[in-house]
């Protein structure tokens, strides 16, 4: 589970959780919107007779999507460092996932105000 609790953070670790959120939630609104949209695509290029172009079609989608799921996941398991009070961790792992597809600039400007977080000095 996820741990909403903003109590202790400083400001900009407050901000970059926040935009970690809100980047969790973007990715999980793409995923929605990559696989809803697989279907559609498909019957319409069939639909147009260019079936041949409907596999490499549906295999790029699948593929965006299943990457999207993972930079998901990965974004998900740095959420959960916040609770073990691992700002650095969280940072990597959000950095990772912002260059995971869909690119994610939420989570990306919240690894690197975490970075810059006080927490993060204090722990060195």
């Amino acid at each position: 589970m996820i741990d909403i609790n903003f109590k202790g953070l400083s400001t900009e670790a407050t901000i970059a959780k926040v935009l970690i959120l809100v980047g969790l939630l973007l990715k999980l609104v793409g995923i929605i919107v990559i696989f809803g949209g697989l279907v559609p695509v498909t019957n319409v290029s069939m639909t147009l007779g260019i079936a041949p172009f409907t596999w490499v079609l549906a295999g790029a989608l699948t593929a965006f999507g299943l990457l999207a799921i993972a930079g998901m996941i990965v974004l998900w398991k740095g959420l959960g460092k916040f609770k073990a009070k691992d700002y650095q961790g969280v940072a990597i792992y959000a950095l990772i996932s912002a260059f995971l597809p869909p690119i994610g600039a939420p989570e990306l400007i919240g690894a690197v105000l975490l970075l810059i977080s006080p927490e993060l000095k204090r722990k060195k």
